[in-house]
């Protein structure tokens, strides 16, 4: 279960049940929408493509009432779905009738598929759905990433309650957040699972440093970020950061791969600090072009205010580029401080120049 597939962003998803299939698991994905612009955005190599006929794009009935379309869509899908599920809905008594009833136009695209587990891929996603597990007759189990636990929900101590007591299983990215779903409700003895993210370190030839004097007039030293544009990421920390470098006197070429929400905000930073003509902001790049950025990089730089784990990162320091990061939540677990990386504070743009 995931928002949106595939999607650039959450690659990490799109290999995962790339894998799965590849072992021998079937893997089906339900999600509300699906873009040929992101399918096309993976180029044309990639494996993502052959999850292409185990897609299942359901109605969003948030849109409902404005679109009629959206409410048929999920009507046509009862035509499939089996009486003793649509049964279990009806007489499940631990929601209101109007409240069961929408919760079968929205899984019957799910319970259609008949699944042994179901797997929310963000616990967000999975606020109010527990119920779907005992109707469908599966196995519910959740990932609880850096967003879940840091930001969404923050102001509602029970808004994971009923995770928390009735999913059969939780994943989360390392022990950094197991402590936040602690504090969040979680109870010592919940079934939990932590699995950080991984990368195959024997198909990645790590890059050989670069010689001469970096940050020189002829040999600018290179730093590269990889994230979404988004205010979690802390961009504004990282350019003045290489503010600060070019008022020590380095030469300073900056690289910032991803697109998101905040893309104006971190052009005008850019342009704010007088870093038009240092900073690239290149948007969204192909996973397969992602390693030749890694190989032109001296320094990564992550300067983020919350991650969960961050796969941009592991996958740098796999192909031998050192981080300089914040401490953000699961960043001090992914980086060891002083041999494949610095760890500085977070929101502190001078700690990161003294670091790089």
């Amino acid at each position: 279960m995931v928002p949106r597939f595939p999607q650039l962003s959450e690659t990490f998803i799109a290999n995962k049940a790339v894998g799965l299939v590849g072992r021998g698991w079937d893997v089906q994905i339900v999600c509300s929408g699906s873009s040929q612009e992101q399918w096309g955005a993976f180029g044309p190599d990639h494996p993502v493509h052959c999850l292409k006929d185990r897609v299942h794009v359901t109605a969003d009935l948030s849109k409902s009432v404005r679109l009629p379309s959206e409410l048929l869509k999920s009507v046509s899908q009862l035509s499939s779905t089996s009486s003793e599920v649509i049964r279990s809905y009806l007489k499940d008594g631990s929601a209101p009738l109007a409240n069961r009833a929408k919760d079968l136009l929205i899984d019957a695209t799910i319970a259609n598929l008949n699944p042994d587990i179901i797997h929310f891929e963000f616990g967000s996603l999975a606020v109010e759905r527990m119920a779907i597990g005992r109707r469908c007759g599966a196995a519910v189990s959740v990932s609880f990433r850096g967003s879940d636990l840091n930001i969404i929900g923050i102001d509602d101590p029970c808004y994971y309650r009923d995770i928390w007591q009735h999913a059969n299983g939780i994943h989360i990215l390392g022990e950094a957040l197991w402590q936040k779903a602690l504090s969040r409700g979680a109870l010592p003895e919940t079934s939990h699972s932590a699995i950080p993210p991984a990368l195959d370190a024997s198909k990645i030839t790590p890059a050989v440093p670069r010689d001469g004097c970096l940050g020189s007039q002829n040999d600018p030293l290179r730093l590269l970020s990889i994230g979404r544009l988004h205010w979690v990421k802390g961009y504004e920390y990282a350019l003045e950061a290489v503010a600060e470098l070019r008022q020590r006197g380095l030469n300073v070429e900056y690289r910032i791969i991803g697109d998101g929400p905040h893309l104006e905000a971190v052009a005008f930073w850019r342009h704010q600090l007088g870093l038009d003509d240092v900073v690239q902001l290149l948007l969204a790049v192909p996973p397969h072009e992602i390693a030749s950025q890694l190989a032109w990089a001296d320094v990564m730089i992550h300067t983020a205010t919350s991650e969960g784990f961050c796969n941009a990162v592991l996958e740098a320091q796999a192909h031998g580029v050192p981080v300089v990061c914040s401490d953000a939540d699961g960043l001090s677990e992914n980086v060891k401080h002083g041999e494949t990386g610095l760890v500085v504070p977070r929101r502190d743009s001078g700690a990161v120049a003294d670091a790089v």
